[in-house]
């Protein structure tokens, strides 16, 4: 049995599961959400002439360098993009901080803070 139907999109003033984005432009640590939640990807650009790293922190007052988690290398100079997809990059039980440093678990930060978009629920 062939069942037909037809479907209407309606817009809806909010959405339970639809991701946020924080556009983040600092390289101290930054908090990103005071409470738990799910990265589901982010992108960017370094202006950088050397390597940056994007860290993320299971905390609401990160430090740098300190329990830093999910390090992500960027080239100098290089544009990076990991996008959403079905499932969350990672799940953070506290809140969601990151920081910007010059080693994927060190505390000194980049010369010039990268420009991010962080998607998070």
């Amino acid at each position: 049995v062939a069942v037909t139907g037809t479907s209407n999109a309606v817009p809806q003033s909010t959405a339970t599961y639809a991701g946020t984005a924080f556009d983040l432009a600092a390289t101290a640590a930054t908090q990103v959400k005071a409470t738990a939640g799910n990265v589901w990807g982010w992108y960017g650009y370094n202006p950088n002439t050397s390597t940056c790293f994007l860290q993320f922190y299971n905390s609401a007052s990160a430090t740098l360098g300190t329990a830093a988690l999910h390090p992500f290398g960027v080239l100098a100079g290089g544009s990076f993009n990991a996008m959403p997809g079905n499932f969350a990059a990672f799940n953070l039980s506290t809140a969601i901080s990151t920081g910007q440093t010059t080693t994927a678990t060190g505390a000194t930060p980049c010369t010039s803070a990268m420009v991010i978009t962080i998607i998070y629920n």
